[in-house]
């Protein structure tokens, strides 16, 4: 369906759900590695995962769907069946009503909550999440593309919107998630 990487030697692979619970489920594998968790995914192998995500993010609106939703199980008490890092990618045809009254902004929170900003994405951990690394994430990734295409900025040069103050964490325009590159 989807690969990163080739036939023969593929970073990360897209292919549908055997057992769909909707009407459009994937199953995104990690890596060919046998990596348990995502936590134990290396920094390439997570910007390759972005990368699949985002290229099904995209067939999805082509095809007509409105919302794709990206999860992570792992462990069987979270209802995995593989014993490796994987993800699921749900595709819905209209935005679910509580994503919808959420979308636009995070909610007014404490500014330490904030674990990063990226163009105008930003990404904070809940003030009493219901699971461990919990996060929410609020923004548009059309914003972080455009940002990404003018990354030289992001890297101190003159017109940078870096910063070491304590408002703010780190460059406002960082590259894209897939893109592979760190933070200045």
């Amino acid at each position: 369906m989807y690969r990163v990487g080739t036939e023969s030697a593929w970073t990360v692979r897209v292919v549908p759900n055997l057992y769909p619970a909707f009407e459009r489920q994937e199953v995104v594998g990690h890596s060919p590695r046998h990596v348990r968790t995502f936590a134990g995914l290396s920094d390439d192998e997570i910007a390759a995962v972005a990368q699949a995500w985002r290229a099904r993010f995209d067939a999805a609106q082509v095809e007509g769907f409105a919302y794709v939703h990206a999860l992570i199980n792992e462990g069987a008490a979270a209802g995995s069946s593989l014993a490796h890092s994987h993800s699921q990618l749900v595709w819905l045809r209209e935005v679910p009503p509580a994503i919808a009254a959420e979308r636009g902004s995070l909610p007014a929170a404490d500014a330490g909550l904030v674990v990063s900003e990226r163009g105008a994405m930003t990404a904070a951990v809940h003030a009493a999440g219901r699971l461990p690394y919990e996060l929410l994430i609020s923004g548009s990734p059309f914003d972080l593309e455009t940002c990404a295409r003018s990354k030289a900025r992001c890297h101190g040069t003159p017109g940078s919107t870096s910063t070491t103050s304590s408002s703010s964490r780190a460059c406002r325009c960082w590259p894209a998630w897939s893109s592979g590159q760190g933070s200045t």
